[in-house]
């Protein structure tokens, strides 16, 4: 029983995390247009057919079912382009793997950040070039900072990038270590990760994340 309410209470932390740091402006927009329009379109409050109680129902209600149509709406134009600051309307920029293995280690981090974010990640900060203690990204998602690590490989990579985010983790008091890479892991660094539980994101992970 105190294992199910535990699960119960994750998960809705997990949901309420997601309406506070999710569409945040959207949400706000939504908000108020839909407040101007109860109070003077509809003028909700003084309808003298609607009871009193209802009143809080009907716009809490509207303004949720307003929001989601909205937002399923937002999800579709992110999914299939972006409008450009002219007005103008342009495909979103896409990759593949291939195109991935030629970037640089300073472009593979900017295209690491796209994809945290893309998969639901806030990103906190980005660490400095130098001194950042194997850690180039911290990120957050379901009230968790994960402290990652950025490799753009031809070669898989070794046990060092394990033990610097092992480090880089406590250093930058985050809850998850990860090493992400366009390559593969050697199983050094492997059998690494799975005794200090650090987080491995592979070349199959991150074309799963694109």
């Amino acid at each position: 029983m105190k294992l199910l309410l535990k699960r119960i209470i994750l998960k809705l932390k997990s949901i309420v995390s997601w309406w506070f740091y999710r569409n945040t402006t959207l949400k706000v927009g939504v908000l108020f247009f839909w407040t101007l329009w109860i109070l003077f379109a509809v003028g909700l409050p003084k309808n003298q057919d609607v009871p009193l109680y209802e009143v809080p129902v009907l716009y809490v209600g509207g303004y949720l079912v307003l929001y989601f149509i909205c937002a399923i709406v937002a999800a579709f134009i992110n999914r299939n382009g972006r409008v450009k600051s002219n007005g103008t309307y342009a495909p979103q920029q896409t990759f593949n793997m291939q195109q991935v293995d030629t970037m640089t280690g300073v472009e593979f981090e900017n295209f690491c950040v796209k994809v945290l974010q893309k998969n639901g990640f806030g990103i906190i900060r980005q660490t400095k070039a130098t001194g950042d203690q194997g850690v180039d990204i911290i990120a957050e998602r379901d009230n968790k900072k994960y402290a990652i690590q950025c490799k753009c490989y031809r070669n898989p990579v070794g046990n060092h990038s394990v033990m610097e985010v092992c480090s880089g983790r406590i250093y930058y008091g985050c809850d998850i270590g990860v090493v992400m890479t366009n390559s593969t892991f050697t199983p050094q660094a492997v059998e690494h990760a799975r005794r200090t539980g650090i987080f491995l994101w592979d070349r199959e992970i991150v074309r799963k994340m694109i």
